[in-house]
C-alpha cells in the first residue's frame, strides 16, 4: 500500500507499507555469533520516502524504514544525492544505516556507495557501482 502527497514544485512524500514472505531452507550467519534459523518468516515494513525533485540538476533522496527483520526489528535510514555534471555523466552517492534488534543481540551496519554512469550515446553507457 502506498499513499503520498505531490507538491507544486514536483516534490513529493510517499508512505508505503509492504508485507513480505520468505522461507529459509537453511539457516545462515549474518554476523559472527548471529545465526538466522531456517523457517518461514513474514515481514511488515513501513517506509517514508522524501525525494527532492525541485532542482533538475540536484536530486536528493531520504528514506526512513521501520519494520520486522527475521526474529527482531530493524530501523533504517538511507539517503543519497545524484549529480549530473554534464549530459554524459551521472554520479550517485548513497548512504544507508540499519539498526537491527534481535532477541539476543543488537547491531548497526553502515553502507556507503558511489555509482558512476557515463553515456556514450543514448543506448550505450558504462555503469560502475563501488
Amino acid at each position: 500500500m502506498t499513499t503520498g502527497i505531490q507538491f507544486e514544485n514536483n516534490g513529493n512524500i510517499r508512505f508505503t507499507t509492504r508485507e513480505t514472505f520468505e522461507r529459509l531452507d537453511a539457516g545462515f550467519s549474518i554476523r559472527p555469533g548471529i545465526t538466522i534459523q531456517a523457517r518461514d518468516y513474514t515481514f511488515r515494513q513501513h517506509s517514508l520516502l522524501d525525494p527532492d525533485r525541485s532542482k533538475p540538476d540536484d536530486q536528493r533522496r531520504r528514506e526512513r524504514q521501520l519494520g520486522e527483520f527475521w526474529d527482531g526489528d530493524v530501523t533504517s535510514f538511507s539517503g543519497g544525492i545524484s549529480l549530473k555534471p554534464s549530459f554524459r555523466w551521472n554520479v550517485d552517492f548513497r548512504y544507508a544505516q540499519n539498526s537491527v534488534r534481535l532477541p539476543d543481540r543488537r547491531f548497526t551496519t553502515d553502507l556507503v556507495g558511489v555509482r558512476f554512469v557515463y553515456g556514450f550515446i543514448p543506448n550505450a553507457f558504462v555503469n560502475a557501482f563501488v
